[in-house]
């Protein structure tokens, strides 16, 4: 069974990672997109693209992980539960990357358990603007995790937010998956130098969408040499359309 590979191989990595000193969790990037390389029809709503099977090896993936992470786009987009229901298994921790906390307080991740971590700009730990939103989703159990912000960019530091989320809050394995400025973030702070992904799982189905990419042609340009690669490579096709493709960056290094 592929999916039953796949799932051996990320929780041995995942085990050995953890056996070790590492200074942050272990990352798998995991996500579905059409043959033109599309994860949605727009960044507004959101787009069935991948199969049953592939359903069932993302759930099988949050299951096995101690948190699930996506971007505040994803969230007010899609109203996802992240939770784990096509296979048996635990649910992972939610992880909201919000920068300026614009988060719906109507959201499902809201509402169940476990509650989300809400990671937000440390500008806005005295921000009284923002107080009573704060204050509220505490009140609601929802955990704020105050992360620095790159200073050109201004947007959450991920490798600073790795760090914290597992100094803090002992995550030791983290699945992302999305969206789209989330994906682009790890790639483009991925090179042959270093990578703060240590796993990458794509479910590649054969449609055209024509939509939404999750590295535009406006994205960081990096010279061929440092392009971002994978090693040991593997495919699969889970059932009569969906193939999924999995590697592990040539260099990740978990202490940054």
């Amino acid at each position: 069974n592929s999916i039953i590979i796949i799932l051996q191989e990320v929780q041995s990595r995942i085990q050995k990672h953890s056996s070790n000193l590492f200074r942050r969790p272990f990352i798998t990037l995991s996500y579905a997109q059409s043959l033109d390389g599309s994860i949605s029809a727009s960044n507004s709503a959101a787009t069935q693209i991948s199969g049953k099977k592939s359903q069932q090896l993302t759930h099988a993936l949050r299951a096995a992980h101690d948190a699930i992470l996506i971007g505040v786009g994803t969230m007010i987009a899609d109203n996802p539960s992240l939770t784990v229901r096509e296979v048996s298994g635990p649910n992972p921790k939610p992880i909201i990357v919000d920068t300026l906390l614009r988060s719906p307080l109507s959201n499902k991740l809201f509402q169940q358990d476990p509650k989300p971590i809400l990671v937000v700009s440390n500008q806005l730990e005295h921000n009284t603007t923002k107080k009573d939103t704060i204050k509220h989703l505490q009140n609601l159990g929802v955990q704020i995790l105050f992360c620095e912000t790159d200073p050109l960019t201004q947007k959450i530091n991920l490798s600073s937010m790795f760090r914290l989320l597992l100094s803090e809050y002992n995550i030791k394995s983290i699945l992302v998956e999305g969206g789209a400025q989330i994906i682009t973030s790890l790639i483009n702070n991925s090179s042959l130098s270093h990578s703060l992904i240590d796993d990458v799982i794509i479910m590649l189905s054969p449609i055209f969408i024509g939509g939404l990419r999750p590295l535009p042609s406006n994205s960081k340009t990096l010279k061929p040499v440092a392009f971002p690669k994978l090693k040991n490579i593997k495919s699969f096709q889970l059932d009569e359309s969906d193939i999924v493709i999995s590697g592990s960056f040539i260099s990740s290094n978990s202490r940054l």
